[in-house]
């Protein structure tokens, strides 16, 4: 399988959920991850049921995999409206 995130090589992208795997920076995750040689692997630490401390229209794209399932299901309309916010 293949993922193309970046259509410009300009475009700003952010991650949230990317854990201790994270595929675009900056990594935003609900817990501090490091890997294997103990460096960080999360750049912000953030509730994802809280609004996201990222500005808004920063961003050209937000990518996350593997995250929507760990998040309670009344909240999780609020992360795709931050992620259309960032």
């Amino acid at each position: 399988m293949s993922i193309t995130l970046r259509r410009n090589p300009t475009d700003l992208l952010v991650e949230l959920g990317g854990g201790a795997c994270p595929l675009v920076r900056p990594n935003v995750d609900v817990r501090p991850c490091q890997d294997a040689q103990g460096n960080s692997t999360v750049d912000i630490v953030a509730d994802f049921e809280k609004p996201l401390p990222l500005e808004t229209e920063k961003y050209d794209g937000v990518f996350s995999q593997f995250c929507l399932e760990h998040i309670s299901y009344p909240k999780i309309p609020s992360v795709p409206s931050e992620a259309f916010r960032i």
